[in-house]
């Protein structure tokens, strides 16, 4: 079980045994913070911690428009718990924390804590302004420096992931992540042309702001009540039968004959198959589809290594 701390701004930071104290915003929870994880797993004497705002800096001090996240506060905390996090204290709220100097940050959070060791990579910064380094941190603490992890010649980091994600390059995005790049939400009502032309789908109403990959149709992955089914995303605005203000998600199922309506589902990308097409009359897009279907059957599972 993950025991999740909140630690509110301004209040004493309670007394709590910490083994190695993992130190990160966590976005995506990728292979290189997966590394973090590892290393505290195998060297700390204690509850293998991680130290977490309960948003991002740029969300949090509004330094950029974009409000899109890799993994939502539940998703992450689901991923420690997979990964073998023990405990989770929580910065709330993050904006707070986030305008503190570094010294104050370490005086009034990080030695309060007690943790025998910190562990973060090599590029974390720290305090208002992002001005605390590793470097700092060792004045004070036994700190191990996880190196930075490189996967096809790339950084792994969440601008990259994103990255690739805007490319519609989904497989690079998962090997990054160590996963199928995902998002979660409730299945709404929609136009239900799909139904009328025989491939119904499910339209998602997402429950956190996640980042979308490059409008187009994907092979995917898609989990109804604890199973996964093999499936077509449509990540675009509905051009053939009537153009949307924003971009939707849609899923088709293969196989699948279940009333889905107000569930909660997971959809994963697996492949990009192709750019989304304006089509002269529901019957070409039914043609469409249904090539579409045929591929997704026979399309293996992409390798995440």
């Amino acid at each position: 079980m993950l025991k999740k701390i909140v630690l509110n701004y301004g209040e004493k930071i309670p007394s709590v045994p910490v083994g190695g104290l993992l130190l990160g915003t966590f976005d995506g929870v990728h292979r290189g913070h997966q590394q973090l994880i590892l290393e505290g797993r195998l060297n700390g004497n204690g509850p293998a911690s991680v130290l977490l705002f309960d948003d991002s800096p740029a969300r949090s001090l509004n330094l950029t428009k974009r409000k899109e996240v890799l993994t939502s506060l539940e998703d992450k905390l689901l991923l420690f718990y997979q990964y073998g996090v023990e405990q989770v204290f929580l910065l709330s709220p993050a904006k707070d924390y986030y305008k503190m100097e570094a010294s104050s940050f370490i005086e009034n959070v990080l030695k309060p804590l007690g943790s025998e060791r910190l562990i973060c990579g090599e590029d974390y910064r720290f305090g208002k302004g992002a001005v605390g380094t590793p470097s700092l941190l060792k004045k004070y603490f036994k700190v191990d420096i996880v190196p930075l992890l490189s996967i096809n010649g790339k950084k792994a980091s969440t601008q990259t992931i994103g990255d690739y994600l805007k490319e519609g390059e989904v497989e690079k995005a998962s090997q990054m992540l160590g996963r199928y790049y995902s998002v979660k939400g409730k299945v709404i009502s929609g136009f239900h042309n799909g139904r009328i032309i025989g491939f119904p789908t499910m339209n998602l109403s997402l429950s956190s702001p996640y980042l979308l990959p490059k409008i187009g149709v994907y092979f995917s992955l898609t989990w109804v009540n604890g199973k996964p089914y093999r499936s077509i995303t449509n990540v675009g605005n509905n051009p053939t039968v009537g153009l949307l203000n924003e971009v939707k998600i849609e899923t088709h199922l293969l196989d699948f004959k279940e009333d889905a309506y107000g569930k909660e589902i997971e959809v994963q990308f697996l492949s990009f198959l192709r750019e989304e097409i304006t089509f002269s009359s529901l019957e070409d897009l039914a043609l469409q589809l249904k090539e579409d279907q045929e591929k997704a059957r026979k399309l293996p599972f992409p390798s995440l290594l």
